[in-house]
């Protein structure tokens, strides 16, 4: 492939829009790969790259 980046690049843009038209807000991936976590304090941080999931019945 000659030109890998822009491959990948313009596939992650039709892919967005895909995701954001069965989306009620907009998913900016980019923000999440960017800025994976949010600091709560000065101690803790939230990963929100995460999607928690319980196997609990």
């Amino acid at each position: 492939m000659p030109d890998a980046l822009a491959a990948l690049e313009q596939l992650a843009d039709r892919m967005s829009g895909y995701v954001d038209s069965r989306r009620t807000h907009p998913w900016d991936l980019r923000d999440r790969l960017e800025r994976p976590f949010v600091r709560l304090t000065d101690h803790l941080l939230l990963n929100r790259t995460a999607n928690p999931a319980s196997m609990c019945c």
